[in-house]
């Protein structure tokens, strides 16, 4: 008897490498490309800003325990504040970036506005 154990391999293809989108690719104009291009870029960027914001919390919350003893720090109310509005703003800024990436009137406004 084998006592080996098969493991199949499972292969995902990359969307890069799929032939459908390449295909889809070429077949866009210069515009649209520009566009998908730009979105890309901004959700890059986006995703860095709301990065750095999450690390500013962490940090801040890290700076209060540990400081908070020694007499410094912000007061319970300060430290209230800037939290939630930081927090808020993370929110905000996700759903801002969110709606441009899924506009909410569907597919039939991109058809519309690329004119397909």
């Amino acid at each position: 008897m084998n006592d080996e154990i098969f493991i199949p391999e499972i292969s995902i293809p990359s969307p890069l490498e799929d032939s459908y989108t390449s295909r889809a690719w070429s077949d866009l104009s210069h515009e649209e490309r520009q566009i998908l291009t730009h979105r890309e870029q901004f959700a890059q960027h986006a995703y860095g800003l709301t990065q750095t914001w999450t690390g500013f919390l962490i940090v801040i919350t890290l700076a209060q325990f540990i400081l908070k003893p020694l007499g410094y720090g912000l007061d319970k109310a300060e430290f209230i504040v800037v939290f939630t509005t930081t927090t808020a703003s993370v929110f905000g800024f996700g759903i801002l970036v969110g709606k441009f990436h899924f506009p909410t009137s569907g597919i039939s406004n991109i058809k519309k506005h690329f004119k397909l």
